[in-house]
């Protein structure tokens, strides 16, 4: 009996090591691995260069190549794993491209290429395939060939179908077919619900007026790119997608949707961490968005909507809200209660000073504890600098001046007329401020001097600095914390009128 239970726990070792077996291989050739291998080879940016050791390229990258076909040295690099080429007048790619038998990653993009040869499917080896930005109409029947490709890129073509042998693709991983405005979305969505692995799909710029009900099969989807189409509302069925992690529906640049409403299904996109659905016609916020218990962004900027609920406290797991550009005069106190909230965007509203100041006692309440709240009332005093300055270089005749505040005097220095002028302070008043300024700082900064890192050449440049807790935006950008350095600004310059 003893013999018998030792071979059959023999017997289950071996069937747990082949399958350990069989998943390393799969990883191997279906992971990432391959990725972080060819990322370790050198790139040759100049044919001429690559060609004095032609066996040992692995990656060669061509920019602006000035010729309409593929140089017949490019065949002697056979060992070949990655070949881009940008922005060249290429309008064929030649069937000798199936001699590249090794490659992996082949990105031909912005050329006048209009059609790939059926050759290309030879490439039995290629995960990648990058056509964005060429003028190709249509896919070869047998694209299905290629049977270990991972990601489509066709962005910013003409094709006007997919083929249906693109739904044999079964590790195809991600799809970008976006800026295809003549392409048969229900075609596309028929085909494309076969593949189970898709996970990534972008079809962004489409002018689609609707999503087929086909989009409930692509369970295994956690990226969804819809923006700039013609939306205006969405299936049911996409509240299949259990899996989904982002979903774009517009976007602060722009978007041609219109959506008015989101369908309830969606409260079942337990997983769903980011969402952007801004510049569409909400006038309020859909139901769903508040049952979205995951998600950590949520972009509603450029829409229409006069109010946030009190729901919103349900969203325990969000650091980003961007409300800009709506109607809104208030937000609510729950606000408060997103303790993970780093960063709300709310200008371009109609919400007054002494809604402002509610806001950002709102965010007070998730940054700082009681024992901070204690020290900062015991230390606020010991402030004794509080510095604007506010420059526009690159407009003429613009505003530049500094603002101090030391003890009970503010002195205002104008660089522009080069003139100084001092004002006496009430005490009362500088408590006040200094007390104000302090908590902007603290609640946001925590003394870690973090700076917006967006830079331009020329626009505006600004800074506050409280107790050496630095507020500051370079270049043309915006105040991370517009609003809140905006409300103490005003309070400080309404005492100098």
């Amino acid at each position: 009996m003893n013999g018998i239970n030792i071979q059959k726990k023999n017997s289950m070792k071996t069937i747990l090591f082949l399958i350990s077996v069989m998943i390393f291989t799969f990883n191997s050739l279906h992971g990432q691995d391959w990725k972080a291998s060819l990322e370790k080879e050198k790139i040759y940016n100049n044919l001429t260069e690559a060609l004095k050791n032609p066996l040992t390229v692995k990656r060669l990258h061509l920019t602006s190549y000035d010729s309409k076909w593929l140089p017949p040295d490019l065949f002697k690099l056979t060992n070949l794993l990655e070949l881009t080429i940008h922005f060249s007048p290429i309008d064929n790619l030649v069937p000798d491209i199936s001699r590249f038998l090794k490659l992996q990653v082949l990105n031909i993009s912005y050329t006048e290429i209009v059609s790939l040869p059926e050759e290309i499917a030879e490439l039995n080896d290629l995960r990648v395939l990058s056509l964005v930005g060429n003028k190709i109409t249509q896919l070869p029947e047998n694209i299905d060939k290629l049977t270990k490709l991972e990601e489509l890129n066709l962005y910013d073509n003409q094709l006007v179908k997919l083929p249906f042998s693109i739904s044999n693709l079964k590790f195809l991983r991600d799809i970008n077919i976006g800026a295809n405005g003549g392409l048969d979305a229900e075609m596309a969505f028929d085909y494309l619900k076969n593949i189970s692995t898709l996970e990534k799909l972008n079809f962004e710029n489409n002018n689609l007026n609707y999503i087929p009900v086909t989009i409930g099969f692509l369970t295994n989807l956690k990226e969804l790119y819809l923006a700039n189409n013609q939306l205006e509302t969405l299936p049911i069925e996409i509240g299949s997608l259990a899996k989904l992690e982002l979903l774009d529906l517009g976007e602060s640049r722009g978007s041609y949707n219109k959506i008015t409403s989101l369908p309830n299904e969606m409260e079942n996109l337990i997983n769903l961490k980011q969402l952007s659905i801004a510049n569409n016609k909400l006038l309020e916020v859909p139901d769903c968005i508040y049952k979205l218990v995951s998600l950590e962004r949520l972009d509603l900027s450029y829409n229409e909507i006069s109010e946030i609920g009190a729901e919103i406290e349900n969203l325990k797991n969000l650091n980003f809200l961007n409300v800009s550009y709506n109607k809104l005069e208030s937000l609510p106190a729950e606000i408060g209660k997103l303790i993970r909230l780093k960063e709300l965007i709310r200008y371009n509203n109609n919400i007054s000073d002494k809604e402002e100041e509610k806001i950002v006692r709102y965010l007070t309440v998730n940054e700082v504890s009681a024992s901070d709240s204690l020290l900062v009332e015991q230390n606020f005093q010991e402030i004794v600098t509080i510095v604007f300055d506010f420059h526009q270089g690159a407009i003429p005749g613009a505003k530049v001046f500094k603002l101090t505040l030391e003890d009970n005097i503010l002195t205002f220095y104008d660089y522009n007329n080069k003139q100084t002028k001092k004002y006496t302070i009430e005490s009362d008043k500088i408590i006040s401020l200094k007390k104000e300024a302090y908590w902007i700082a603290y609640i946001f900064y925590k003394g870690t001097n973090d700076i917006n890192n967006e830079e331009c050449v020329g626009g505006s440049s600004r800074t506050l600095t409280v107790n050496d807790l630095i507020y500051k935006s370079s270049g043309c950008a915006d105040f991370k914390y517009e609003e809140e350095i905006n409300l103490f600004i005003k309070k400080l310059t309404d005492l100098i009128k």
